[in-house]
């Protein structure tokens, strides 16, 4: 019995949290509305976050408030680059210059508004932070500075700097593809792939 049952379970369980994250779409505006009893179309923050796997949220909605296309092309990468990387759990907090740290706080601000949705909902884990450890080498490797200097300020072995800087990469070349993201993000893409 209880290995019929088990699965049953996991099943409901699973479709129970894929409708909360679909509530929690609607709730943000990823789709349009519809008719009681059917699915809305995808709204231009919808299109914009399918087209992005795992931090569709968190960049949807700096997305939506135009402040994707209008960082200047060091912050983008330094945020992209913050979107994906993942800091060591016992590692030093970032030290951020002013500029970062303004950054920082300015998207952050986007992110608590994106929990206090997913908490109600029950979605865990909650979108994940950005980490602005690597800001310093991002805007290095931007300037020109030749590679081994740029690993000197990451603080990171040089396998794990490249991993990063080839998923901003990755995430560049998403966005200069990507209809939705408009013509100004997709040229500041571009530039970061030069």
């Amino acid at each position: 019995l209880h290995a019929f049952q088990a699965p049953k379970f996991h099943q409901r369980e699973a479709m129970d949290l894929i409708q909360r994250r679909l509530n929690l779409l609607e709730k943000l505006g990823y789709m349009q509305p519809a008719p009681p009893g059917l699915r809305g179309k995808l709204s231009p923050k919808g299109e914009f976050a399918a087209n992005i796997y795992g931090y569709e949220l968190f960049l949807s909605e700096l997305f939506e408030r135009k402040m994707l296309a209008e960082l200047s092309l060091v912050d983008l990468g330094t945020l992209l680059l913050a979107t994906v990387y993942e800091p060591r759990r016992s590692g030093p907090p970032a030290r951020l210059s002013d500029h970062v740290g303004d950054l920082a706080n300015r998207v952050c601000g986007i992110l608590e508004r994106i929990h206090r949705e997913e908490k109600p909902q029950r979605i865990f884990p909650l979108t994940k932070p950005p980490s602005f450890h690597l800001w310093a080498a991002m805007e290095r490797w931007i300037a020109g500075t030749p590679f081994l200097k740029v690993v000197d300020v990451a603080k990171v072995d040089e396998g794990e700097l490249i991993r990063y800087f080839r998923m901003t990469v990755q995430m560049c070349r998403t966005l200069s593809l990507m209809p939705a993201a408009g013509k100004t993000l997709k040229e500041k893409s571009l530039r970061l792939l030069e």
